[in-house]
């Protein structure tokens, strides 16, 4: 049993000689522990050690007590506080289609076509499932709805990604123009970002023989497409966008020059290269400067000349199913057996 002293700073014990902490439990806050009272021991003989160890372990109880009592109680003048729907519009900031026209507006000067129609596009996967509302009131609930909205309508992972970047864009972007005081509910939400992301395969190099052959063969537009990207790496588009002056044949280290057009816009702005011309990819570079088609693109085919419901990549996927993608991990493989370190 314990020996209470009246000596002994209050909530003081002794047993054995050791010193033990003690002291009952509020009877409004007996519902948060098991037992009515806090025990424990000091780990000490020493009278003036157990004093000031009792006094901290008092000290750190009623702060404890206190914030236990705050939860419990009801919040001073809760009628005053305004909920979303009572909240003015200048603190909920814009709606969702204001933010767009002004991020659009402001941040899409001279940006491509295709970052207009990514964040118009991700704007209106929104509306359909959180409406058009202010910024400030959309919760943490429409951004997880939303989530799962896109995950039912079957995008991959890396879809969903970019959808999400482009709504944080545009909300991020109005709440700074705004000065606006809450956080972004879109930002952090968790999904598998690598949900149905395919893994492309490098083509063996015996194969892509097999295809520049069947090219020479074969000797149309569609074959010189698929030659040019095969020995230089150049994506489809620049392939197919090219102009006659981008070839140039008549040097001593043939080149082709990627540059944007007209009718034919680069990838990044580090796009714009020079890449020389050797084994099919000179000759499709020969064959196409040597057909005068009358036009200005180097292929009839061409972005211009495409018709709206054909893919580009299903025109050039026709050899051994294999992807775009694996012509240029095939030309890196090649590199990489001969040493290469800069690619």
């Amino acid at each position: 049993m314990y020996k209470l002293d009246n000596k002994l700073a209050s909530h003081l014990a002794v047993k054995q000689g050791v010193y033990y902490f003690v002291r009952r439990v509020p009877s409004d806050l007996v519902g948060y522990y098991r037992s009515t009272r806090v025990s424990y021991s000091l780990r000490t003989k020493s009278q003036r050690v157990a004093n000031a160890r009792a006094r901290g372990a008092t000290h750190k109880l009623e702060e404890y007590w206190y914030h236990l009592r705050l939860r419990d109680s009801p919040i001073p003048c809760s009628y005053l506080v305004l909920d979303n729907m009572q909240r003015s519009n200048e603190e909920l900031g814009p709606t969702l289609s204001e933010a767009l026209e002004l991020y659009l507006k402001l941040k899409g000067q001279g940006k491509s076509v295709t970052f207009h129609q990514a964040a118009t596009r991700a704007c209106s996967y929104l509306t359909t499932i959180c409406n058009d509302k202010r910024l400030g009131a959309y919760t943490r609930a429409d951004a997880n709805s939303f989530r799962d909205y896109l995950i039912r309508k079957g995008l991959s992972g890396s879809s969903i990604t970019r959808v999400f970047n482009s709504i944080l864009s545009v909300l991020n972007f109005s709440i700074s123009e705004h000065t606006l005081l809450f956080k972004n509910p879109f930002s952090g939400v968790f999904y598998d970002r690598n949900s149905g992301v395919q893994t492309r395969f490098t083509l063996p190099l015996k194969d892509l023989a097999k295809v520049k052959a069947q090219c020479q063969t074969y000797d149309d537009e569609l074959r010189w497409a698929v030659a040019l990207v095969a020995d230089t790496g150049m994506r489809l588009a620049e392939a197919v966008g090219l102009a006659r002056e981008d070839l140039c044949i008549e040097t001593d280290v043939p080149y082709v020059k990627v540059t944007p057009h007209s009718w034919r816009r680069l990838k990044t702005a580090g796009s714009e290269r020079t890449i020389p011309l050797v084994g099919v990819a000179l000759w499709a570079a020969t064959r196409v400067l040597n057909n005068n088609s009358g036009v200005e693109h180097t292929l009839r085919f061409g972005v211009l000349y495409l018709p709206s419901n054909t893919s580009l990549i299903d025109l050039l996927a026709f050899a051994f199913g294999a992807l775009l993608l694996s012509y240029y991990g095939s030309l890196l493989y090649k590199l990489d057996l001969l040493n290469f370190t800069q690619r």
